[in-house]
């Protein structure tokens, strides 16, 4: 993120960070729709840009002495801007002007162009993620749906490498092996959901000799292991609905395995497998929590503040502070 001095942060970095986390997630409508309001709104920013450095007097100062907004010191701003572990400037690429369909052409921090925009108007660092956005919706839907062999076919189609298991083929790799092994797991899952318990014995063993075949190429063998005896647990209860083991047929574990997917390929392609927005709230989250425990250290019989929250903050309002 650009903090030199006389420069404070803009709306277009909030709407591209979350932009990239509508991209990440593959909410491609959203995404578009977001696009087009990134596009009008740089749009006139640009032409309010170009009015203010008409405005600028002999010593680069604005027309009403500098007092445009509250500035970082430059020892703080550059400190701050150490410290970001979001590259922005490679993210939110500054805007130069629009091109012939309306959509910003984007420029290095020197301002020279780094390229055209296609007709969508997707920066240049999310062009990846935009490209098999598509693809990546029709794996995730898929598994959400509970459709294991669908999603299987679709990675196959486009993105093989990602659930190899040939232990002779250099492409197949310890993330290769636990995406595979994953879906196998939801796969058994599904067919027990559907009661077909010779059908999901079948597929058990069959995906137990798999995973044993690949012992020496998976570090997390051991683990793995471990986790697929409890899944396949389900099929000893008549009613596995109402087993202690019930939460592998809930939704969110067909959440988890999607998100496991999608991050995956995305780390095959060269993105980060983690929106830059979900980063940031973490971030927050360490330091909101250890500066909590610095002020507990200090007044121990203070009344303890409640965990942060983000879903709390934005859905159930503020906590009460809890006495102790």
């Amino acid at each position: 993120m650009n903090t030199d001095q006389g420069e404070t942060p803009t709306h277009s970095v909030s709407r591209r960070l979350v932009l990239e986390y509508l991209i990440h997630h593959c909410y491609g409508d959203t995404a578009t729709a977001l696009l087009k309001d990134i596009a009008q709104v740089d749009s006139a920013d640009h032409e309010i840009g170009l009015s203010k450095r008409e405005m600028l007097d002999e010593n680069g100062n604005t027309a009403n002495g500098g007092q445009d907004g509250a500035a970082l010191s430059a020892p703080v701003a550059q400190e701050l801007n150490n410290r970001m572990d979001v590259d922005m400037e490679s993210l939110v690429p500054p805007v130069a002007s629009t091109n012939g369909h309306g959509m910003p052409v984007y420029a290095d921090p020197n301002g020279n162009i780094v390229r055209d925009c296609d007709k969508d108007g997707v920066p240049p660092a999310l062009q990846v993620q935009w490209n098999t956005l598509e693809s990546r919706r029709q794996i995730v839907n898929a598994i959400l749906s509970g459709s294991i062999p669908q999603a299987i076919d679709l990675i196959n189609k486009h993105f093989p490498q990602l659930i190899n298991t040939d232990p002779n083929s250099p492409s197949t790799t310890a993330s290769s092996i636990f995406i595979a092994f994953k879906l196998n797991c939801q796969q058994f899952i599904e067919t027990v959901r559907t009661g077909n318990f010779i059908e999901a014995l079948s597929f058990a063993s069959f995906a137990q000799a798999n995973l044993g075949r690949l012992k020496s190429l998976d570090p997390d063998y051991d683990e793995h292991m471990e986790i697929f005896q409890d899944v396949t647990a389900l099929i000893a209860y008549p009613n596995p609905e109402k087993s202690p083991i019930a939460h592998y047929l809930g939704q969110h574990f067909r959440e988890t395995v999607a998100n496991e997917v999608n991050s995956g390929i995305l780390a095959l392609c060269g993105s980060s497998t983690e929106a830059e927005l979900t980063r940031m709230v973490k971030q927050v989250t360490v330091v909101h929590d250890m500066l909590d425990g610095e002020a507990e250290k200090k007044a121990p019989k203070a009344p303890k503040q409640p965990k942060w929250d983000l879903a709390q903050l934005l859905y159930g309002g503020e906590p009460e502070t809890i006495s102790v």
